[in-house]
């Protein structure tokens, strides 16, 4: 685990920041999961993780609102803060 991985979330900026990139990412891995639904001819099941990304989308729109006139800094994947 690195070093910033360990250390916790200090401002509103950076956990917006982190939710923003955990919403893109579920978007994306719903997408994949939709599309080899498809592929796999289980048709309600794509359009069920069809819809889960798009409650990431709101997601991710819901929390631009709140970041609205702040300057999330960039985080990148191998830094993300996981208190496990």
């Amino acid at each position: 685990m690195s070093e910033s991985a360990q250390q916790p979330i200090t401002s509103v900026a950076e956990f917006l920041a982190h939710a923003l990139e955990l919403e893109y990412e579920s978007r994306e891995r719903y997408r994949e999961l939709s599309d080899s639904m498809k592929v796999h001819n289980n048709p309600e099941i794509a359009k069920l993780f069809k819809r889960m990304a798009r409650y990431s989308d709101l997601h991710a729109d819901e929390v631009q609102n709140l970041a609205e006139g702040l300057s999330l800094p960039a985080i990148a994947p191998w830094a993300f803060k996981w208190n496990c």
